[in-house]
């Protein structure tokens, strides 16, 4: 019996995923092709001065004033927010981290492991 049509088609390599909302393929099963296909998808620059936020973008708001304000700071010459320059304050705490999917309560009696690194 000869081959059918679809077997060819079905041989041949699936080529990477479009990027949603373009006609550009990037391969998302790469860390690589992730990074790209986020820095390009970006696209120009937009004046953001024109925009009418409302009240479900008050994270947005949020989060651009305290842009403002840490770059307003360092140009009046202060340290930006959370600079610590004291090496004494400044610790690494390390937590533990579960890598698994856990039963439920299963770490109901779990008590961290914390260690201040210096």
């Amino acid at each position: 019996m000869g081959k059918r049509g679809n077997e060819e088609k079905q041989a041949r390599p699936k080529p990477p995923p479009l990027m949603r909302g373009t006609r550009r393929q990037w391969d998302m099963a790469t860390i690589n092709g992730q990074d790209n296909a986020a820095q390009v998808s970006q696209g120009p620059i937009v004046d953001r001065t024109r925009e009418h936020l409302g009240h479900s973008d008050r994270g947005v708001i949020q989060v651009r004033k305290l842009w403002q304000s840490a770059i307003e700071r360092s140009r009046r010459g202060e340290d930006p927010p959370n600079l610590i320059r004291d090496p004494t304050q400044n610790r690494l705490v390390h937590v533990d981290v579960v890598e698994r999917l856990v039963k439920s309560g299963e770490l109901r009696n779990h008590v961290p492991n914390i260690v201040y690194v210096s």
